[in-house]
């Protein structure tokens, strides 16, 4: 006969085990911290007022995205989209005008389009920004 039972506690309980806490990739921080900063130090230099409220509503939703906000994150994704299809835009009307000295100009504007096209890929589709929000999701509903 077996004595196994079904009903009493396990042999080793472990109770409140360390979780491992998820990491938003080193890479991510430092190319949207340096877009920011570019954003803001090129709003303020050109003195452009829209383009300091947009830097800064940018710069709260990177804070909580950077803390492990979901929402924010999706804020922060639509601002980049958004900042991306300008840059897209502004280089097809540099390139429909056609002046000469603007190869230097259009080929910043795609660069641009591109870096920003890289932090929404990160928000959206990384493993590891999922990975962050799930667990910050998880702790969160848990009353933790």
């Amino acid at each position: 006969m077996d004595n196994f039972d079904a009903y009493a506690p396990p042999r080793a309980v472990v109770s409140d085990a360390e979780i491992e806490k998820p990491q938003i990739p080193l890479a991510f921080k430092i190319l949207l911290i340096a877009y920011i900063v570019l954003h803001l130090v090129g709003s303020l230099l050109g003195v452009s007022s829209y383009g300091i409220v947009w830097g800064g509503v940018m710069v709260i939703a990177s804070w909580k995205t950077l803390g492990g906000s979901r929402p924010a994150s999706r804020v922060l994704g639509v601002l980049l989209s958004i900042s991306a299809i300008l840059m897209l835009i502004g280089a097809a009307i540099l390139v429909s005008l056609g002046r000469p000295g603007s190869a230097v100009t259009i080929a910043f504007f795609l660069g641009l389009a591109a870096w920003v096209a890289v932090l929404v890929g990160f928000i959206y589709f990384h493993p590891a920004m999922q990975a962050v929000f799930r667990k910050s999701d998880a702790k969160k509903w848990s009353g933790g």
